[in-house]
């Protein structure tokens, strides 16, 4: 091959931008030749903007058949390929406990027909070299122009004439369930699903997603089920887009679609979720993650045909749509918090969303939610300068004129005015009406758009890190507990007002049973504990209603005990042998149950949830309990298990006294603490270990008297 000198290349290219611009100087080459050179002066003063331009694209050829089939076909004959896709318009379908058969069933569209296996059907889109690929929505395919016959034959196959094999619905059913496995420990994979389930709840449309254990709810006949009612071509539209006239188009969806019959489906209407009333936070536990991603959202009523769309979404991009938004410029640029942040504003026939996601440091997790609410206040309080609106303008235009080099852009925007109602120029005037946003309708947008103070803010990270730093921007103080699939932990919130009782019904199930626990008549426990070296022996017997005895001994001598009977009370210390009366004997009585929290539901309790307390790097649920006689003391619940933890009292001297159960075995199906350690009674803790549990023993009458 000939090479040339590079001013040979250079020079014909550069005085064609000269005779473009029309002003140059003079360049010197290599070989003396002299070509004009651009006066630069024209970048000395930015361009004045002028009338922002009506785009000007070809209008979509539109087209409709029989079974309700509706097309829309975009000629483009500079490659010689195609594009099309089938969208399916149904609505928000409620998956129940079967979430996830949506995309299942999209997934196995693509898996065989009844005339062919998946691997012919796959070698078929192979010499082709063409794509194919199948969803819950419909399917899209590109390919050379040439195999037009051929696509669109292979995707009606797939589309009414899907195999549903069990031997693939296995394959697929493994795969997806080893994929949801992986996801346990992705950030990002979670917080698509606490996002989903946070803001519209399981039993929403719009809240549910694919679990394994909605996974093992779903059977090959609930795929076939769930096709032959939904798939109806009366709600699908069919884009065409490429080489390929319209004329063409039209016979060949005809001839391969034409057919469909319509089921006569019905899309159902989601119901709006609940608005928020104040913010609420939740954390999903990460135990080793060294940073947080933190997500702030809520719903938001915002329709794809809102007047409000255009300034709404352009004060979504000052906020944090684009790289030099605000919430960029401030957590990445000034503070150093995170790589990246950024919020969306997705509108939505009936229920949209706003959120903001970014992933910041653990110890930083506090103080970057604190400048996301700034910012969102910011915008709210403050009306954005004309400099900085014009700015974001120029960007975002300049975007959208990019976008339309893609003419499968122009195919989507045909379908967004069919779908939605569009008046027919909307995005022919896209550029102008971004242009006519004013920076008081920004402010009114954030007013009415952003809502810091009514927010779910959403952590993944590390719960024993984080959370009491989360604490402050919870409205009730309390944080809401999800696992990785966005299943509620067990929580209770302190807004509902049977916080205390549900607490203490979970207790009793827990430890065995409302029903179980409620056959116990009697009881004899044997315990032993080391005061200052010396050992000590314990015997406890409870026959109920209102009879006990506590025993202790140091080797064979009785150092105290201490009877109540139906007639009264007493202890003796030493020998010396005390009655007991008003507050200390109806104290006793309290205490002369087997478990005291079956005691707690019955009339006269008062019980007052306090929230949680952290005990020892333990979440605990914090229960008041005042008896019918006045005695007050504090219980404390592991949220985890809602297994007892430690009680508090506050003795005659004024002095607080606890008693924390560090062991539960179980005895006939009960569990019991079997190691406890009272603190406050001395100077130093006790250590009791009970030895022997005996339940519903026969006790004689002679020892409570």
């Amino acid at each position: 091959m000939k090479r040339y000198p590079i001013s040979y290349l250079i020079t014909p290219l550069y005085i064609s931008l000269c005779l473009i611009f029309s002003n140059c100087k003079t360049l010197t080459t290599d070989n003396n030749v002299k070509a004009p050179v651009l006066n630069e002066n024209f970048r000395k003063n930015q361009p004045e903007a002028g009338i922002a331009p009506i785009i000007a694209f070809g209008h979509p050829f539109e087209f409709k058949l029989a079974n309700g089939i509706q097309g829309i076909v975009v000629e483009n004959h500079h490659l010689p390929q195609i594009n099309f896709q089938l969208y399916l318009d149904l609505g928000k379908i409620d998956q129940k406990d079967k979430a996830g058969i949506t995309d299942l069933t999209g997934e196995m569209l693509s898996r065989g027909t009844t005339t062919m296996k998946k691997a012919e059907f796959d070698d078929a889109i192979d010499f082709m070299g063409a794509y194919f690929s199948t969803s819950s929505r419909g399917f899209t395919a590109s390919g050379l122009s040439r195999y037009a016959d051929e696509l669109f034959s292979l995707a009606s196959q797939a589309i009414k004439s899907p195999d549903f094999s069990a031997s693939e619905f296995e394959i697929v059913k493994k795969q997806t369930f080893s994929g949801l496995e992986a996801q346990k420990e992705n950030a990002d994979s979670i917080g698509r699903n606490l996002i989903k389930t946070i803001n519209f709840g399981p039993d929403h449309p719009q809240g549910q997603f694919i679990t394994q254990s909605s996974l093992n709810n779903i059977t090959i006949e609930d795929i076939r089920n769930f096709y032959n009612g939904v798939f109806d071509p009366a709600h699908a539209y069919l884009i065409i887009v490429g080489d390929l006239p319209a004329g063409k188009a039209v016979e060949l969806a005809q001839q391969y679609f034409g057919d469909w019959k319509s089921k006569s489906y019905s899309k159902d209407s989601a119901l709006s979720p609940t608005p928020i009333s104040k913010t609420d936070v939740s954390i999903a536990d990460r135990p080793s993650a060294v940073q947080s991603l933190i997500m702030i959202s809520y719903p938001v009523d915002l329709k794809p045909n809102d007047p409000d769309l255009i300034k709404a979404k352009l004060m979504n991009d000052i906020l944090g749509g684009y790289f030099s938004s605000r919430l960029n410029e401030n957590l990445r640029e000034k503070q150093g918090y995170t790589y990246g942040i950024r919020s969306n504003l997705v509108s939505d026939p009936e229920n949209g969303l706003f959120s903001i996601m970014t992933n910041v440091r653990n110890e930083v997790t506090d103080s970057a939610i604190t400048q996301i609410l700034i910012e969102m206040k910011r915008l709210r309080e403050e009306k954005i300068s004309n400099e900085e609106l014009q700015n974001v303008k120029n960007v975002i235009s300049g975007e959208f004129a990019r976008s339309l080099e893609e003419p499968k852009v122009t195919a989507r925007f045909a379908l967004d005015i069919l779908r939605y109602n569009l008046p027919v120029d909307y995005f022919k005037n896209y550029l102008r009406s971004i242009q006519k946003v004013t920076a008081t309708d920004i402010q009114k947008m954030a007013v009415k758009y952003l809502q810091p103070e009514h927010s779910h803010i959403i952590v993944i990270g590390n719960q024993k890190e984080v959370e009491e730093k989360l604490k402050p921007f919870s409205s009730s103080g309390y944080i809401n507990h999800y696992d990785f699939q966005g299943t509620p932990l067990n929580r209770i919130s302190p807004e509902n007002p049977n916080a205390a009782v549900e607490i203490i019904h979970k207790y009793l199930k827990k430890i065995g049973g409302v029903e179980e626990i409620s056959k116990l008549k009697s009881l004899s426990r044997e315990y032993n504990m080391n005061i200052d070296g010396v050992e000590f022996n314990g015997f406890n017997d409870i026959l109920l209603p209102y009879q006990m005895r506590t025993l202790i001994k140091m080797g064979e001598t009785e150092m105290q005990s201490t009877v109540l009977n139906q007639t009264g009370g007493y202890t003796t210390t030493n020998g010396e042998k005390k009655e007991l009366a008003g507050i200390a004997l109806s104290t006793l009585r309290e205490s002369a149950v087997i478990i005291e929290e079956l005691s707690y539901l019955q009339t006269g309790f008062k019980l007052t949830y306090k929230g949680i307390d952290t005990v020892n790097n333990k979440s605990l649920y914090k229960v008041e309990v005042v008896s019918p006689a006045g005695n007050q003391k504090i219980e404390y619940y592991d949220i985890d298990n809602f297994l007892k933890f430690k009680t508090v009292t506050v003795n005659e001297a004024g002095g607080e006294e606890s008693i924390i159960y560090k062991e539960y075995k179980d005895f006939a199906g009960i569990l019991f603490p079997v190691v406890t350690e009272l603190i406050g009674q001395l100077d130093k803790p006790i250590l009791i270990h009970y030895s022997v549990i005996r339940l519903n023993p026969t006790l004689k009458q002679e020892i409570f008297k």
